[in-house]
């Protein structure tokens, strides 16, 4: 059986995005209270969520000895750069260098000294840094991998925005780099536009051929993870009754219906 190797990347989780705080939740870019509690966790129990639970069982996992790596897009912008007007002025002023809303959230800080981080001002995953990024985590140029060997890695993406930077990298892992594990959990991602994000949930993700995991367990029995998530039981697909009525999905009818209500 072949051996896998699980890579995680997590898009976007800075204050700007996704803090709780009222002084950031009139920056353009915040997830809006709805997707920073239901990602992260409400009030008292921020931090619960299922994107610091899952990432904090990863790093346990890691630590065990699983092959499990971290990979932090951060957005990070320097407003003298005329390179950058054109997002700035699209998204407003946000992820600005040297301040608050441009540091990582604090359920995860404790995570990223155990993460590679690569810093990006654009609204792709910039392909040179990433490129470097793999061959330090996998040991060998990633374009000279044969597409038997590219069948060993496991990819999680996992953030916001789902119908931006999220697609758009697991698109180029998928389809350009040829990596054909790639998988997303509605439990993990995220958007401020909810419409934009079960939109990329369900024709998005599935178009470029990205599986679209409904729960949280599998998820993470799929990145090596085998010590329960905490709460995960909260975080799986929806039944679907009666069971005679079940009987009657196919496939993709049961993906659509599961990521709509699970």
């Amino acid at each position: 059986m072949l051996e896998t190797q699980t890579i995680i990347i997590g898009d976007s989780l800075i204050n700007d995005f996704m803090s709780p705080e009222k002084r950031f939740r009139d920056v353009k870019v915040h997830m809006g209270r709805r997707e920073v509690d239901r990602l992260m966790g409400e009030g008292e129990t921020y931090g619960d969520g299922p994107i610091p639970a899952y990432l904090q069982e990863a790093l346990h996992a890691k630590r065990g000895g699983a092959d499990i790596h971290m990979l932090f897009l951060n957005d990070s912008h320097d407003p003298s750069d005329s390179r950058q007007q054109v997002e700035l002025l699209r998204f407003g002023s946000h992820a600005v260098e040297g301040t608050e809303g441009a540091e990582f959230v604090s359920p995860i800080k404790d995570i990223v000294s155990h993460a590679e981080v690569i810093n990006t001002s654009t609204l792709a995953m910039p392909v040179r840094l990433f490129h470097e990024k793999m061959e330090q985590i996998i040991g060998k140029d990633v374009l000279k991998l044969t597409l038997e060997e590219r069948e060993k890695y496991v990819f999680v993406l996992l953030g916001g925005y789902s119908n931006i930077r999220v697609l758009g990298t697991a698109n180029k892992i998928r389809n350009e780099y040829e990596f054909p594990n790639v998988y997303v959990c509605p439990h993990l991602v995220g958007s401020r536009d909810y419409q934009a994000h079960m939109t990329a949930l369900q024709e998005g993700f599935p178009n470029a051929l990205i599986c679209v995991i409904p729960s949280l367990r599998q998820i993470a029995e799929m990145s090596g993870i085998r010590r329960a998530v905490h709460n995960m039981d909260l975080y799986g697909s929806c039944v679907i009754d009666p069971i005679e009525e079940a009987g009657k999905f196919n496939t993709d009818q049961r993906n659509i219906v599961e990521n709509l209500y699970g």
